[in-house]
């Protein structure tokens, strides 16, 4: 017959075995989280890495825009309408008040929505200054 010792040493002994048992597992299941946690990692970093990119590129387009415009002789009307639809082409759901904040935060409402629709036919016509295309632009001033 067992005593309450030996049955309390048996269970610890149960516990024990069943604990070794159980290590290899959490070893593993902590070096799997280990390699997503370093793989969440380069994710990241690679998809800053594309944000700066991204950003460059846009910068570059932007600095285009701005240099041919200026050259083109363009009046005040044709440079916003030009600065809202980069804004569209970035943001096609972009509302007044970013329209607004794009425009230095000088316009009215009914003001930005009439450059709304200029610049949303200025891209109608295939502007695209990532392209290098403003098609009021003469060939001779492309790059």
């Amino acid at each position: 017959m067992c005593t309450s010792i030996e049955k309390q040493q048996s269970t610890e002994a149960q516990w024990a075995e069943a604990l070794n048992l159980r290590a290899p597992q959490d070893r593993f299941a902590a070096a799997e989280a280990d390699r997503l946690t370093a793989e969440q990692a380069r994710v990241a970093a690679a998809d800053r890495q594309l944000a700066a990119e991204n950003e460059e590129l846009a910068a570059a387009a932007r600095a285009w825009a701005a240099q041919h415009e200026a050259l083109a002789d363009m009046s005040v009307v044709q440079l916003k309408t030009r600065v809202v639809a980069r804004l569209l082409l970035v943001n096609p759901e972009a509302d007044g008040a970013a329209i607004v904040d794009a425009l230095g935060g000088k316009a009215a409402p009914s003001t930005a929505s009439t450059y709304r629709n200029e610049a949303a036919d200025l891209i109608a016509r295939g502007y695209n200054p990532a392209a290098s295309i403003d098609p009021d632009i003469h060939q001779s001033h492309r790059v």
